[in-house]
């Protein structure tokens, strides 16, 4: 998948962004330094040690993505408190006997800054260049006379300790905050997570960190393990228009968040499942019986009747080779090739199930070992598949056409073509009611992004499944 985070996802993550600079910077303490000045009596060293900010309202937060790999960090306002112990070594201070140590206050109005991120080898985040500056430094200085001689140079010391606090800013951007950045998005796979069966395991992590023009794009690598099998694949990048060209004929506005799934993981996914047999299910109705006072397939297909008694049939179905995905806009088409085999219910089984009124899809499998099948059926066709979010939940719709039946064996002798196409023709429904839900009909959203949303959408586009939702990124962390 890619996942990409627009402008208000943006904004969501600066807003995290700045409770992290509020926690990280509150206690924070610098280097010692000292400086040597030449001023009549005055003359000696200063030091300043235990540089710590005491208090902190961090400035508001903008991230500003463009398409050649930079990311800029901007900051306007906010306001801090810095203390300082300082030390006066002065051979002539000294001899007066003068105390020669005391504290320093600077109050900080004001601050900007604008950090230049670059993103080398897909995910690593390397500060291309920082600027820091204050509008406003007021320096308080107590302790000792000396504090009095301190005065003269309070704008020498201002400069240097507002100088350290910048360099200090920079060098927590470049450690710190960049790491930290990079960890939080590196959580975001294990948010959007997708159950294929007990036997297919997939898994996603960060490939790339892609930034262009008012969002940024995180590039998936994604693993599937089946049954011993490993296949990897990593997510083909969407057109940076989408937003605006690809469905500028549905009523859209801007979203949080929008994930895209391409047409190639998609097909890498069915082909996993398939050999995994994942794609295989049951199928249970009260159609699906040899006698009945009504309508069922034993009064469409006498042969079944003459052949089997006053029975119950369940029907299998599942893919003889990977089902082969296109997406284009509106739609998606899949090409299946399925055997669909109908087997007759032992006894108890058919009393438990005698009582549904309607198909049941996914039924636990109920032939006996080595059981064979009444009648079994190659079928191939083309399923139209279009798909929306309804509250949360996923519903797909597929029709399968131009389908072809192929019999494949059948314990009813002298079965003629003619009853393999009746038999196909009444077998559709449920093929399609079995395919919709091996797609995923009925799933609720938060089975595969355990994120709180709003406004979820979900569009079928050239290449691409492609999401739309509204939620605070800050969940996504």
């Amino acid at each position: 998948m890619v996942l990409r985070i627009n402008d208000a996802g943006l904004d969501d993550l600066a807003e995290y962004t700045r409770q992290w600079m509020f926690d990280t910077l509150k206690e924070l303490r610098m280097e010692n330094f000292s400086h040597r000045f030449e001023r009549g009596l005055a003359s000696g060293e200063l030091i300043l040690s235990n540089l710590a900010i005491k208090e902190f309202a961090p400035p508001l937060i903008k991230y500003r993505p463009h398409s050649n790999s930079l990311l800029y960090v901007t900051t306007v306002g906010g306001d801090a408190e810095i203390h300082a112990d300082w030390l006066i070594n002065s051979n002539v201070l000294a001899a007066l006997g003068i105390p020669l140590h005391g504290t320093a206050t600077g109050r900080i109005k004001g601050f900007r800054s604008s950090v230049a991120v670059n993103v080398v080898n897909s995910v690593e985040l390397v500060v291309h260049q920082c600027v820091a500056r204050f509008g406003e430094f007021d320096l308080r200085l107590t302790g000792s006379l000396a504090a009095e001689i301190l005065h003269w140079f309070r704008n020498v010391i201002g400069r240097i300790m507002q100088a350290r606090v910048e360099q200090a800013y920079c060098k927590i951007i470049s450690e710190k905050l960049l790491t930290w950045l990079k960890t939080q998005l590196l959580k975001v796979p294990h948010r959007i997570q997708m159950n294929l069966g007990e036997d297919f395991q997939w898994i996603q992590s960060l490939h790339a960190i892609r930034p262009a023009e008012n969002f940024i794009d995180l590039q998936m690598k994604n693993q599937f393990f089946s049954n011993g099998l490993l296949m990897e694949a990593v997510s083909a990048m969407p057109p940076e228009t989408s937003s605006s060209v690809m469905y500028h004929e549905i009523p859209h506005t801007p979203h949080v968040l929008e994930v895209f799934m391409d047409e190639a993981l998609l097909q890498e996914m069915l082909s996993t499942a398939h050999f995994s047999g994942e794609l295989v299910t049951n199928i249970s109705s009260p159609f699906l019986r040899t006698d009945c006072d009504l309508l069922c397939l034993g009064k469409i297909v006498p042969e079944l009747r003459h052949s089997l008694g006053k029975s119950a049939l369940y029907a299998e179905v599942f893919t003889n080779e990977p089902p082969v995905v296109k997406l284009v806009t509106n739609r998606a088409l899949i090409y299946l090739n399925v055997t669909f085999g109908l087997y007759q219910k032992i006894d108890e089984v058919l009393n438990v199930l005698d009582v549904y009124n309607d198909a049941v899809v996914g039924a636990k499998a109920v032939k006996h070992p080595n059981q064979e099948p009444v009648v079994q059926i190659e079928i191939a066709g083309e399923a139209i598949v279009q798909a929306s979010l309804t509250e949360k939940n996923l519903d797909v719709n597929l029709n399968l056409h131009r389908s072809r039946g192929q019999l494949i064996s059948s314990k009813i002798v002298g079965i003629s073509q003619k009853t393999v196409d009746l038999i196909l023709s009444m077998s559709v429904p449920f093929l399609e009611n079995a395919a919709a839900m091996l797609l995923g009909n009925g799933v609720n959203l938060h089975q595969v992004i355990d994120v709180p949303s709003q406004n979820e959408s979900l569009y079928f586009e050239t290449g691409f499944v492609h999401f739309l939702a509204d939620m605070n990124v800050r969940n996504l962390l």
